[in-house]
């Protein structure tokens, strides 16, 4: 009687390595669909964040009568008891009751330098202040700046340097030199054009060049109340050597160009190498430092390209999601910009009176 063999056939090997290279084909085709997708949540998570913080700014202003200011900053020109608040915390602290962080801001006493606070309220990072792309929390939302000290007359101050070579004082002792830890953000007051001064010379380059080369450096963007955005450093209004308020206030009605289409705050630029590095990525609660709560535009002063953009500076907004940077605009709704975007209409977009407007696409 015959016998039928019932035994399975195997895989020969060509076969089972045809099956390994389709497989691997798939996820070669699947995988930039998984990433795009959670690069798409991301960024969606990441305008949610964006829209919180616009929402608690707009609370702070119903309480306070105008914006929070993004630090205390005199001016060159201030007579010896208007230079206080210098160092105080920015704006971000002034904002925490109102992201339901009410408990983080009871640690804070916003008329002292920032570094004299408890390292628990220096590091305190909510993660609304992250963009999830960049990244998730923990030890990359904590980073740190160097004080050092010296003598200057019968003062005491710390000296350092900004990008823009402006000088960065806070009270210490002499040749104290200190590592003051600080929690990091990802998003930045718009504090206006880098060429304050750009409109009131009609486009007029040479008068404006002239200008440049001889005005006094009280003027510049960077002291209190100079800035032509909405988040900007003011000048305290000081007591006892403490400040007890701003002496400039942008309110609502400030923003004479439409709450539409005026920049509030928007991403920093940080290279993708450069993250809980200085300058780019210093502690966002140091008013000492311009760049670690504010950043400006102009026609020198572009968006970044990419989270690479070698010609970008630590003044510059830049995201790290492709082809766009996130910004919450005055009125709460938060907008994609395109990064190639005409740095003349960036500029039009961060001047709060310039009396012209930039129409944006609906996204």
């Amino acid at each position: 009687m015959q016998r039928v063999s019932c035994r399975a056939r195997g895989f020969t090997l060509i076969e089972l390595l045809v099956v390994i290279g389709i497989i691997g084909m798939l996820i070669a085709l699947l995988l930039p669909a998984v990433q795009s997708a959670r690069e798409s949540s991301r960024a969606m998570e990441c305008k949610s964040r964006m829209k919180q913080i616009g929402l608690a700014t707009h609370l702070y202003h119903e309480s306070c009568g105008h914006f929070p200011p993004a630090r205390y900053i005199a001016r060159p020109d201030a007579v010896r008891e208007g230079k206080c608040g210098r160092g105080t915390p920015t704006w971000l602290v002034h904002i925490l009751p109102y992201l339901e962080e009410g408990n983080a801001h009871n640690h804070w006493d916003v008329s002292l330098p920032w570094w004299r606070h408890t390292r628990e309220a220096r590091v305190h990072a909510p993660l609304v202040f992250l963009c999830p792309t960049r990244r998730a929390g923990g030890g990359d939302a904590v980073g740190s700046t160097t004080v050092i000290t010296t003598a200057d007359g019968e003062s005491r101050t710390a000296l350092a340097t900004a990008a823009c070579g402006c000088p960065i004082t806070t009270e210490l002792g002499v040749d104290d030199v200190a590592d003051i830890e600080g929690a990091l953000s990802d998003y930045a007051g718009n504090h206006g054009e880098l060429d304050g001064f750009r409109h009131l010379f009609d486009q007029d380059w040479e008068a404006r060049g002239n200008f440049e080369k001889n005005y006094d450096g009280w003027t510049d963007f960077y002291y209190g109340g100079n800035g032509s955005g909405v988040i900007i450093g003011v000048r305290p209004r000081c007591k006892n050597g403490v400040p007890v308020g701003p002496l400039d206030r942008i309110r609502m009605v400030s923003v004479t160009d439409g709450t539409s289409s005026t920049l509030m705050f928007g991403e920093k630029f940080i290279p993708a190498d450069q993250l809980t590095k200085l300058p780019f990525d210093a502690p966002v609660y140091d008013g000492d430092n311009f760049s670690a709560a504010s950043r400006v535009v102009g026609p020198w002063m572009r968006l970044a390209a990419s989270p690479m953009d070698n010609l970008a500076s630590d003044y510059s907004f830049g995201g790290w999601h492709p082809g766009v940077v996130n910004f919450t605009m005055v009125d709460g709704s938060v907008r994609a910009l395109p990064t190639d975007i005409d740095s003349e209409a960036i500029s039009l977009l961060a001047n709060r009176f310039d009396a012209e407007l930039v129409e944006l696409e609906s996204n």
